[in-house]
């Protein structure tokens, strides 16, 4: 592998807001396994809990920690987009504050770079309950999530549409899930400010820019599932992100005239009326699944995706996908009632 004699040969970037509960799970869960050359850098998005005061423990305890703090908070897109730029590993990878890595994964993403030398490393990941500590937990602590889906025993991949394909079968987009090189980033890619489900809106594009993929089908890491987190505290805006993000995934590869066969496209639909189901249930959640707010963010999904409501049943119907296409017609319209004499 080259230049890993002259820089790190991985970057960690956390970004920080409001996580003190579980901060120090966080960045322990890497000191337990550091390795020589592996720099982990954190910032603060103008926390308000003592999550500063916590990072200022952390950074006398680990020489390999460094930290950096924004004067306002600007958000997670915005605290990723500055950490990049302090970043200097050969890879990149994005941790976010509330999780941890499981024991022995920064060996083994070392090992698996080493002998594959990819562009981007994906691996799966385990869910787990917001109360588990990480100092116990292993691979077996919580649901094993698988982040792609291809077939057979290959780990390493050339075919950038058969990995979209994957990715949007399983639909796991999640940038912690994935190792990147710094090159991928350092071409002009950020994370769009002020949107929620900013890995949806920049994993593809990520994707598109590399080359060669491999993938590990060990879970490195534990998502914590928490009360407070997005999915769990939705509104109209985070909704329409959330859509726009889906929708949007194909726009790169089609701007630059890549040639996606009918067959993605179509997992594309149902991706995306997959998201709108999700989206609608998110909604409901909070009480604000009203007909204008569907009505709205219907209207905007077709326009996203350019079809109409004949072009949809005929899609669905060709692929035989006729519970999708009922699911997605009762959450777009309301509920499906047949009247029979």
């Amino acid at each position: 592998m080259t230049h890993f004699e002259n820089r790190p040969w991985l970057s960690v970037l956390i970004p920080i807001y409001n996580v003190a509960e579980f901060l120090e799970d966080c960045i322990d869960s890497v000191a337990r396994q550091w390795i020589e050359g592996v720099e982990v850098l954190v910032l603060d998005d103008a926390s308000t809990d003592n999550s500063e005061e916590i990072i200022l423990q952390l950074t006398g305890r680990y020489s390999f920690l460094k930290s950096y703090r924004h004067e306002l908070n600007r958000g997670v897109s915005a605290a990723r987009n500055s950490l990049l730029k302090y970043a200097s590993g050969e890879y990149i990878w994005f941790l976010d504050s509330d999780d941890f890595i499981l024991p022995n994964a920064l060996h083994e993403i070392q090992s698996q770079l080493k002998s594959k030398e990819p562009d981007i490393l994906m691996f799966d990941y385990i869910m787990v309950s917001e109360d588990i500590a990480a100092l116990t937990a292993t691979e077996s602590s919580g649901h094993h999530i698988a982040t792609l889906d291809v077939t057979g025993k290959q780990a390493l991949l050339a075919n950038k549409a058969r990995i979209l394909m994957g990715m949007l079968r399983k639909r796991r987009f999640q940038t912690w899930a994935r190792i990147s090189r710094y090159e991928l980033w350092n071409s002009g890619l950020t994370f769009p400010e002020g949107k929620y489900f900013e890995d949806l809106f920049c994993v593809p594009e990520l994707v598109f820019s590399a080359e060669r993929f491999a993938y590990c089908r060990l879970a490195l890491i534990a998502y914590r599932e928490r009360s407070s987190s997005i999915v769990q505290s939705p509104d109209v805006k985070k909704v329409a992100d959330l859509l726009a993000a889906a929708c949007s995934v194909l726009d790169l590869w089609s701007r630059s005239n890549y040639p996606l066969n009918r067959k993605i496209q179509l997992v594309h639909i149902r991706f995306c009326a997959i998201t709108f189901i999700n989206g609608m249930k998110m909604l409901k959640k909070s009480g604000l699944n009203t007909e204008d707010n569907r009505q709205m963010l219907r209207d905007f999904w077709f326009k996203s995706l350019d079809l109409n409501i004949f072009q949809l049943i005929i899609c669905f119907m060709s692929n035989g996908r006729f519970g999708t296409l009922i699911r997605f017609l009762r959450h777009m319209y309301g509920p499906i009632r047949l009247r029979v004499k």
